[in-house]
């Protein structure tokens, strides 16, 4: 979803006064593209994305530069760079915010990035919560792709077992949210979860399922606190993630009376 107040239908990255380049080929600029998706049916947990001219209410294109601060991680198939923008708001006409891009080349990258701008438009309500705002998905002339994200901080430091008690429960509760919402992440390592001022932000969701988790049919009961009542219910990633930071109390975090 779009901001009402970030509206960068064209994008120009500059690195240093360079273009920013991927495997050597020259990104940019970028037009903004409508995704749209096609599920084959109603189980199907994978469904194919598709790239469109932005409908005709999104306003003319304004060229914005992009300055590149960090390079932040090379993927297989995608780039993400942590940079500003400088967008007009209803208060400054010429204000700067951060913002990070994901970059991709390549059919099987931007086919990525069309299916991870999917995945965040299925939940707009977590983005800005649990989930960093997407503000769109860009394609330029020579097969490069990326998608404009909310920059929300860095991962975690340390092992996740090492995170202190509040902050593992505002992780597990951040993701009983996004699979109460129909989501599975699918690749919950550590650098997929960021600590955004003191709040959990998951990212990354090229991996992502449509999911229909068993836990949202779950009582928020104390009969379900016992970890044995619930293992064969609950569903195999939520485990999995309790498990890695060694959180003695998973169960009772998901489905005590006290949970929001």
């Amino acid at each position: 979803m779009v901001s009402n107040n970030i509206t960068p239908a064209d994008i120009i990255l500059d690195f240093s006064a360079r273009s920013v380049k991927v495997d050597e080929t020259l990104v940019g600029p970028f037009h903004r593209k409508s995704v749209s998706y096609n599920q084959p049916n109603a189980d199907a947990s994978h469904f194919e994305a598709a790239a469109s001219d932005a409908p005709s209410n999104i306003p003319d294109p304004t060229l914005k530069p992009f300055s590149i601060w960090e390079h932040i991680s090379r993927g297989s198939v995608a780039d993400v760079y942590r940079g500003a923008l400088n967008v007009d708001t209803e208060k400054d006409s010429a204000s700067q915010r951060a913002f990070v891009v994901k970059v991709a080349m390549g059919m099987e990258g931007v086919d990525n990035l069309k299916y991870e701008t999917i995945m965040y438009q299925y939940a707009p309500d977590l983005q800005g919560s649990v989930l960093p705002r997407c503000y769109g998905y860009y394609e330029n002339e020579q097969g490069a792709a990326l998608i404009l994200l909310e920059d929300c901080g860095r991962p975690y430091d340390g092992p996740l077992q090492d995170l202190p008690d509040h902050t593992k429960l505002a992780i597990m509760q951040a993701l009983k949210k996004v699979h109460d919402a129909g989501l599975e992440h699918g690749d919950l390592e550590p650098w997929n979860l960021l600590d955004y001022n003191g709040s959990p932000r998951i990212v990354d969701w090229h991996l992502g399922l449509i999911h229909d988790c068993p836990s949202r049919r779950l009582a928020m009961t104390e009969e379900f606190c016992n970890r044995e009542a619930i293992q064969e219910l609950i569903c195999e990633e939520i485990v999995s993630v309790g498990e890695e930071m060694m959180f003695r109390s998973h169960s009772e975090i998901l489905y005590s009376p006290s949970n929001p």
